[in-house]
């Protein structure tokens, strides 16, 4: 009941030592890792794949989530592409006490379905959607924003990253936001919309600038750190954009990132 009033991302491991019970959550969404291996009879967690895959005698690739991989760059299982290694799937529990392992769905997005809002943005007016998609983003921001440590965002100059990075001004006094600015190929570079946008709303900007050697430098580095085949490569600049933020002592950024998806 307790992880069901969780809110925001997240991805732990709580012991209970009286019980002898280990407990393993992640978030609905899934947005932080989580994973989990019975290794010669001790129960072994971490969130990096690498970490436990190295701790394996013998390590042997799973055919059929790699098949499932190769066809859709995602698995919609607790399997990993790494035998005997599981993962802790969106709003799931997972609990462990001794050689007895259960998993437990807490959250579902079907949960989340209801006839009734659908029904009321369907006859809502257009200032009404607005309004109240405006208020949800402000709220999320604002939720975000609760803790000690120094906040940034990401702008691309997109609308979704824009958005975030103009509520989140309203909020953070000298707010920073970080960009990757492709700068070895104009058609893709969009650091003029993020200048824009910054300016106009007073906020420093500050991009990290790739270019193809650079790419090809960290991608094998970004791959090992992920444990598994890239879904996206936009991985490679948000590693370094993350590289950026963490120099500049930034601990939280707030992103758009697929959010028109």
């Amino acid at each position: 009941a307790a992880v069901q009033r969780l809110s925001g991302m997240f991805a732990f491991a709580l012991y209970d030592q009286q019980r002898e019970t280990l407990y393993l959550a992640r978030d609905l969404f899934g947005l932080k890792p989580l994973y989990y291996a019975s290794i010669t009879g001790h129960v072994w967690f971490a969130s990096e794949l690498p970490v436990l895959i190295q701790e394996l005698a013998h390590k042997r690739l799973n055919s059929r989530c790699f098949l499932e991989w190769m066809l859709y760059q995602h698995l919609g299982t607790n399997e990993t592409l790494v035998q005997d290694i599981y993962a802790v799937q969106p709003g799931h529990l997972v609990t462990i006490q001794r050689e007895r392992i259960a998993d437990q769905v807490y959250a579902s997005l079907i949960d989340y379905i209801d006839p009734h809002r659908y029904q009321h943005y369907q006859m809502a007016s257009t200032g009404t959607v607005i309004a109240e998609a405006e208020a949800a983003l402000r709220s999320s921001i604002q939720e975000c924003l609760v803790g000690e440590e120094a906040v940034g965002t990401f702008c691309s100059g997109g609308v979704d990253s824009s958005l975030v990075t103009a509520i989140a001004s309203q909020s953070i006094p000298h707010l920073r936001a970080f960009h990757a600015s492709a700068v070895d190929s104009a058609g893709c570079d969009e650091r003029r919309y993020a200048e824009l946008v910054t300016a106009a709303l007073n906020v420093e900007l500050l991009c990290s600038a790739i270019d193809q050697q650079l790419f090809q430098r960290e991608l094998a580095h970004v791959i090992a750190l992920n444990g598994m085949p890239l879904a996206h490569v936009h991985l490679v600049p948000f590693f370094l954009l993350v590289q950026n933020a963490s120099a500049h002592g930034i601990r939280v950024l707030l992103t758009g990132d697929a959010a028109d998806d």
